[in-house]
């Protein structure tokens, strides 16, 4: 799937999927669907999160960059997420995002372009609301890791999340309840799931909307 900056700005620039994008793929309770997110109450936290999108540097295939957390964080460890972090006082969103994609793999702040915004994501048991914001970006430098944090940074074809063959569903035990899980399969050992695979999702929606102008090569 080969994209660019115009075509992206436009969809995020109309209204977008929302929250019943999210859901789908959402962790529920076994037999039923996912239902509403609770809105955020007064102390939830707010933090940016970059969807760096970026040309193969020879297919030209559209991919985005993930990171796998370290395994010494305490909260999210092990996950496979968006570059991101915290917004501070005085931030935006997108300074988060772009502030924290630099501490964590080295992109310098300047080099992504703004493309906008997807919509924002409630996580209840974390109390953290999540920012979703979308960049392009000509040429990855190379990564610089921060070790703490991030243990791995690798590149996806965004075409990937929408091959059935990457996608699938368990159930798993998660905070005392049985809840089935959707997930890509886009790591050879992590699976892709919760907050950040919900986000994924929204974008996934907005770009089947405008699919037919997309163009695929193999």
């Amino acid at each position: 799937m080969i994209l660019n900056e115009i075509q992206i700005t436009s969809l995020l620039n109309k209204p977008l999927p929302g929250e019943q994008a999210q859901l789908l793929m959402a962790p529920h309770a076994e037999g039923t669907t996912a239902g509403p997110v609770p809105k955020p109450g007064p102390n939830t936290r707010e933090s940016g999160v970059l969807l760096l999108l970026s040309p193969h540097p020879e297919s030209l295939r559209t991919q985005f960059t993930l990171t796998l957390r370290s395994s010494r964080l305490l909260s999210h460890s092990g996950q496979l997420s968006l570059p991101g972090g915290r917004i501070e006082k005085g931030e935006t969103p997108e300074q988060a995002a772009l502030r924290e994609t630099y501490e964590e793999i080295g992109v310098p702040v300047h080099a992504p372009r703004m493309l906008g915004r997807l919509t924002p994501l409630h996580v209840p048991h974390s109390g953290n609301l999540i920012y979703p914001v979308v960049a392009w970006i000509d040429k990855l430098p190379a990564l610089t890791l921060e070790p703490f944090e991030v243990s791995e940074a690798f590149q996806v074809d965004v075409a990937t999340l929408s091959d059935p063959h990457k996608q699938s569903k368990e159930t798993w035990n998660l905070r005392n309840q049985t809840l089935t899980v959707p997930f890509w399969r886009v790591h050879q050992k992590v699976p892709l799931w919760g907050a950040t695979a919900m986000i994924l999702s929204e974008f996934m929606q907005l770009l089947s909307r405008s699919a037919d102008n997309f163009r695929d090569r193999a």
